[in-house]
């Protein structure tokens, strides 16, 4: 078994992640499929994917979400027919020295609950706080009746608009302007994503960026400027870019929320997404 490492995945390799997870996923009643790109990470020259192959086949693979110095998401997905050989510590080698090479020393693993329920061994081997994780929903493609709402209007986010919209992106997520610029312009910038606005009266006041790889439309990144909320806009631009993405390509909705933020989640399952998994983040003991 040899570890190739990438900072960013060919294209072939990428399509190869993707079916190693969903032979995963079908496994261990799992349902998530990890950002299988760069584009968000702090350092884009950072090793981010580690995939053990043995003779022509990758069986198992890690891979890094880093969009801050310092910090990472780390997923790890290995075969089943390959589990309990080394192949995992052997990724987690791999990925260590890239670790203490870039200070990455606020790290979590993540993980399905599904998964853990089912290999309480090796979630004997982690902290995480089960109040803190996210809900993973889904619906198919389907229209749902919008009202037109007087002066506010829907387009996609455009790279003069970024640093507007970065301005109530990072105080709505309380991340640096800094962070919340580059997801903004990497939102319009890459080929697989959008990025979709409202304007109120001609200003920018809410935005959500769509992934729209391996044929669904991920929605994250939903934000409405402080001065705006509480008027249904948030609720206004999700069904709004559903209607669009209807039209452009047909694709399953997901969606991602924190397991505590009861408003949302109430919100989303009125829209009709049904939940699909719940993620938890661990991290060593």
């Amino acid at each position: 078994m040899q570890i190739s490492i990438y900072s960013a995945l060919p294209e072939k390799e990428k399509q190869e992640l993707f079916e190693l997870v969903q032979e995963c996923n079908k496994a261990d009643g799992g349902y998530r499929l990890p950002y299988l790109d760069n584009n968000y990470n702090a350092d884009p020259h950072m090793p981010a994917f580690f995939l053990a192959e043995m003779g022509n086949r990758t069986i198992g693979f890690l891979s890094v979400y880093s969009d801050e110095p310092g910090q990472a998401e780390v997923s790890l997905y290995v075969l089943p027919l390959y589990r309990r050989q080394g192949v995992a510590n052997q990724l987690l080698d791999a990925f260590s020295k890239v670790a203490d090479k870039f200070d990455l020393n606020e790290i979590e693993y993540v993980a399905e609950l599904a998964f853990l329920n089912d290999h309480p061994d090796f979630a004997r081997r982690f902290d995480y706080q089960a109040d803190e994780a996210e809900i993973w929903l889904a619906q198919s493609a389907q229209n749902f009746p919008l009202e037109k709402r007087e002066g506010i209007e829907l387009s996609q986010g455009s790279l003069d608009l970024a640093e507007e919209i970065a301005a109530f992106q990072s105080q709505v997520f309380e991340t640096p302007l800094d962070v919340a610029l580059k997801y903004a312009q990497e939102s319009m910038n890459s080929g697989s994503s959008l990025l979709y606005i409202l304007k109120k009266d001609g200003k920018v006041v809410a935005s959500i960026s769509v992934d729209m790889d391996f044929g669904t439309n991920y929605f994250f990144g939903l934000a409405v400027d402080q001065d705006f909320q509480g008027q249904g806009l948030g609720s206004y631009l999700l069904l709004a870019s559903m209607q669009d993405l209807n039209k452009l390509n047909g694709q399953e909705f997901q969606i991602v929320v924190e397991k505590q933020n009861a408003r949302a989640l109430k919100l989303y399952k009125k829209l009709d997404f049904k939940e699909m998994t719940e993620v938890v983040y661990l991290k060593e003991k």
